[in-house]
């Protein structure tokens, strides 16, 4: 009898422990399959890219990231860029195209090679391309450098474009943004007079200053002696490319609005969802190669290396040479035009390009290679990781001639 009772004795003690484990296995179970379905899951590995318009579609949209440099608040840089984003995107003719456009951020501050030269800041644009793949398509940067209001009144900083950066001066306004936009996507000039030189065919400016052909053909347009010298002309008095920080100045002008929405029409498509995604970006980053390499002035290219992380694959530049692994490959110029406003020759300086570009992986292609012309001009071979993947690992990549 006495052994029937302490049997019972002892079964009565586990229930304590056995209760707390049942009541902890069905709490796990409920938290599960009551979340939001909605709600996506964090992105592994986290690349520390956040949205802030993602329609999607990154092949067939422009996509654009904002990063921090000098900040010391990430709450003023979420803000500053935030601006930015709502300028353009209220500005003609990218207000009617809204969902053709991507905005990301990076709220990691780092050092992106700024230089202030001749009262303008310019930054490096390879060095902020290897920050960028952090988010998709990155088809153009945006380098926000902090600057008080105040210190800009007593000595106003100029912005900057070079490639496909971007370097603003976030104390000016918002429409800097689409007056250095515009240099990078159409290679528009600056429509004020400075004396300097243009070597490219402009398309807002048009050399027959006193008649204008170029412009003749939209209703609307003018012309107006004056486009970076006075040997050409502009196709509206007073506009985003000449001063945009007035009241007048706010839009580009008909023909060139004409011109940009031919532009974005012929590079991206009509999202199939027109929904707005906030969070995470849409597709989740993967493994890539992330390639840099250099062009020196007289065109020879070279890879100087190769490192494996996660992010998204570059959409590349215009240019004359092909950077390819497998059936990837993107395009890059061989020599790079910085514009500056200093007078005479020396406003456009031909510079050496140096590239940061990301490939996605092919792990039965074991070759990366730079293709001018259909011809191979330098080829490294990878050793190929086998069984994972380790990010942020440098390859070692013995050059073949």
């Amino acid at each position: 009898m006495e052994n029937d009772f302490n049997s019972k004795k002892d079964k009565i003690e586990w229930i304590p422990f056995i209760s707390f484990l049942v009541i902890i296995f069905f709490g796990l179970i409920i938290l599960f399959f009551t979340v939001s379905e909605d709600l996506r899951s964090p992105v592994e590995p986290s690349t520390g890219c956040l949205v802030m318009q993602d329609n999607g579609d990154f092949f067939n949209s422009i996509n654009i990231v904002f990063l921090g440099t000098k900040y010391e608040d990430v709450g003023k840089f979420r803000e500053d860029s935030e601006k930015m984003m709502l300028s353009f995107l209220n500005t003609v003719p990218y207000s009617d195209y809204k969902n053709r456009f991507n905005f990301f951020r990076i709220e990691e501050f780092k050092d992106f090679g700024c230089k202030y030269d001749q009262g303008a800041v310019i930054c490096n644009p390879a060095l902020a391309q290897k920050e960028a793949i952090k988010c998709p398509g990155g088809d153009y940067i945006a380098v926000l450098v902090d600057r008080n209001k105040g210190e800009n009144l007593v000595s106003h900083l100029r912005s900057s474009s070079w490639m496909n950066l971007n370097s603003l001066n976030s104390a000016d306004d918002p429409l800097v943004f689409a007056h250095e936009f515009a240099h990078s996507f159409v290679d528009f000039a600056d429509e004020y007079e400075f004396d300097g030189k243009i070597n490219w065919d402009a398309p807002n400016c048009d050399s027959e200053y006193d008649t204008c052909p170029k412009f003749s053909n939209i209703e609307g347009s003018e012309c107006h002696v004056g486009c970076v010298n006075k040997q050409y002309s502009r196709s509206i008095d007073v506009g985003i490319m000449r001063d945009y920080w007035i009241p007048e100045g706010k839009r580009y002008g008909i023909y060139n609005e004409w011109f940009l929405k031919n532009e974005i029409l012929e590079k991206t498509i009509e999202p199939s969802e027109d929904s707005i995604i906030k969070g995470m970006p849409q597709d989740k980053p993967q493994s890539v190669y992330v390639v840099k390499g250099t062009c020196d002035k007289n065109g020879n290219c070279n890879i100087d290396n190769v490192s494996m992380s996660p992010g998204y694959p570059s959409k590349g530049f215009e240019g004359d040479l092909e950077l390819k692994h497998g059936d990837f490959f993107v395009n890059f110029p061989k020599t790079t035009r910085l514009y500056t406003e200093s007078k005479g020759e020396d406003n456009v300086i031909i510079m050496p390009t140096e590239f940061v570009l990301a490939l996605p992986m092919d792990k039965e292609v074991e070759s990366i290679e730079i293709i001018e012309n259909g011809k191979i001009i330098s080829e490294y071979k990878l050793n190929l990781f086998k069984g994972g993947t380790e990010f942020g690992k440098i390859i070692n990549i013995p050059k073949v001639s």
